[in-house]
């Protein structure tokens, strides 16, 4: 329980560090579909994830000729960072317990035409059961297809529990405070 509180406290001082109007809050809740090891173990899965995103800026003169701004500098594409903390139920066979996640990770993210995203969260998703799983190292692709606040997303979510590759294939909405 300790060890939850203290990365409760650091992703709200890492929410709150940065002030300024170009951060986004980022809310998504989504079903899953088992994979991987997780077909055997579990019948589909629900999970909500809040993101905090900061984007990227390259500071350059107009004047100046520079072959990687050309790429990433364009205004079509635009790069993100951020972190993000969730929440994954996903209910077990018969005769099986459920599994509980807190997904806790990094998120770069490349956004294309201001519609299109892709996005690669990295961290560790702490087993809320520990009777079932203590938790793993966690990671997976996301893409969304985006308007001004909602967003329709694609995930697959993987977390490596001791040798048992768990994974989900989910589709849900997001929103964007």
């Amino acid at each position: 329980m300790i060890f939850l509180n203290k990365i409760f406290v650091f992703l709200t001082i890492i929410m709150f560090a940065f002030n300024g109007n170009s951060q986004s809050l980022e809310t998504q809740f989504s079903y899953g579909f088992p994979g991987g090891d997780a077909k055997d173990l579990i019948s589909y899965n629900f999970s909500g994830d809040i993101a905090y995103m900061i984007p990227v800026k390259f500071n350059r003169k107009d004047d100046e000729d520079d072959p990687y701004d050309r790429v990433i500098g364009n205004k079509h594409i635009g790069i993100d960072i951020g972190v993000s903390a969730g929440y994954s139920y996903s209910v077990g066979k018969e005769g099986l317990d459920d599994f509980q996640f807190l997904p806790i990770a990094a998120v770069p993210r490349i956004t294309y035409f201001k519609l299109f995203s892709l996005s690669f969260p990295i961290g560790y998703a702490i087993g809320l059961n520990p009777d079932v799983s203590s938790g793993g190292f966690y990671g997976g692709p996301n893409f969304a297809i985006s308007g001004k606040k909602l967003s329709f997303n694609l995930s697959l979510r993987m977390i490596n529990l001791d040798g048992l590759y768990w994974r989900t294939i989910n589709i849900g909405l997001g929103y964007k405070f």
